[in-house]
């Protein structure tokens, strides 16, 4: 069971931890990741994070002793901070439907709710009202206790039916509530104006496909996010479930199969390291961010390795590969000038192929000229990649 409970841990502390990782960069620097809903995103993933990065590692350091090895104060910490990210991820779930659900069936609606000042407060709101019911833990309405066959530190079940009532209710039925209501309103909505297209396009006959692909484009983007959105809920509840009907059982003093309790933790750890990877598969904005984090951290680490070893800051520019949309001649002409104002230019080598792609290689900047200018390495890493930004999404 430990050599089990060891692979475990490791793979999914790993793979939540760089996914989560992504989540957050990508929402921070690729541009159509930046919206109001995205902001909730990434408080999800921040959680998460806590979750893979701490509190896993410290389950994992626990499941090699047979006995508690951590002091009553860590225990009290560690269970906060589980109840309290599990408390998060359900409201952030709740505020993610609600978003979608105002921005599609109540536009007018959306833009007095959602704002970037008002966001920041929805976000900070979410924590403080989890923290509100977590605390709890400490005022003897309920308390935290090492739980030694799941290896972390948890809300005593047994402690108050009451209070594992109150947290079953407001904690994950209220929120799985407000999303089935929230999904099952856009759903509607989008049928209806699938309906509407159909229809406009029976009248206007063949001239129809002029004037549709647009609308069109926007529904199935909308459908894309959609599916991508309650995806994550079912995975929470299928996660989460074993763990709330485990409590549950606790806390009116009936007895659950021990194999029950490593199964149910085992799984809502799991669900921390879930949401990057149907990000990543499901939206093709995530996935572009990803790819230009991975980017980034790709130059950086040629421009170190190039520079420690030659001392000149060499490095290929390769648009190819992130411009499949225009890029003009111009624009890149342009911004190779700027790049090598007094500095070394060694060659440029231009192809354009058919989808307007360019490639332009080997530029050598000469160490002096870059420190007289004192250019950051992530400057040039921004420079030197020159990539194009997407239109943004509409549902994004």
């Amino acid at each position: 069971m430990h050599l089990a409970a060891l692979v475990f841990f490791v793979i999914v502390a790993f793979l939540g931890t760089i996914g989560n990782l992504l989540i957050i960069g990508g929402v921070c620097i690729h541009k159509p990741l930046r919206t109001f809903g995205n902001a909730f995103v990434a408080n999800l993933a921040t959680a998460d994070l806590i979750v893979t990065s701490y509190i896993m590692p410290m389950g994992l350091v626990a499941s090699q002793f047979e006995d508690k090895p951590f002091s009553d104060t860590v225990c009290k910490v560690d269970g906060f901070l589980i109840m309290c990210t599990l408390g998060v991820s359900t409201q952030t779930l709740m505020v993610i439907a609600l978003e979608r659900y105002f921005h599609v069936c109540r536009k007018t609606l959306y833009h007095k709710l959602f704002s970037k000042k008002l966001t920041i407060l929805y976000v900070v709101l979410i924590w403080c009202y989890t923290a509100a019911w977590t605390v709890q833990g400490y005022t003897g309405w309920s308390d935290f206790k090492y739980v030694s066959v799941v290896w972390i530190c948890m809300m005593d079940a047994e402690k108050s039916f009451s209070f594992n009532m109150c947290i079953l209710i407001f904690g994950v039925l209220l929120p799985i509530s407000v999303q089935i209501f929230s999904y099952a309103s856009i759903f509607y909505k989008l049928h209806k104006s699938n309906e509407a297209v159909r229809r406009s396009a029976s009248r206007m006959g063949k001239e129809s496909p002029v004037h549709l692909p647009d609308n069109r484009n926007i529904t199935q983007t909308e459908q894309r996010f959609l599916v991508m959105l309650v995806t994550i809920v079912v995975i929470f509840i299928v996660c989460w479930t074993p763990t709330g009907l485990v409590m549950t059982l606790m806390g009116a003093g009936i007895s659950a199969p021990l194999i029950l309790y490593p199964i149910a933790i085992w799984l809502s750890f799991s669900n921390s390291s879930m949401n990057s990877v149907i990000y990543g598969i499901m939206n093709r904005n995530f996935r572009r961010g990803y790819r230009q984090i991975l980017r980034k951290i790709a130059c950086l680490e040629n421009i170190i390795s190039e520079t420690s070893e030659s001392g000149f800051l060499n490095r290929n520019i390769c648009c190819s590969s992130c411009s499949k949309r225009l890029i003009s001649r111009k624009r890149c002409d342009t911004d190779v000038q700027n790049l090598n104002t007094d500095d070394q230019r060694d060659e440029i080598s231009t192809t354009i192929d058919g989808t307007n792609s360019l490639r332009l290689s080997t530029i050598t900047l000469s160490t002096q000229a870059s420190e007289n200018r004192q250019t950051d390495l992530g400057d040039i890493c921004n420079d030197v990649i020159l990539t194009v930004e997407p239109q943004q999404e509409t549902i994004m």
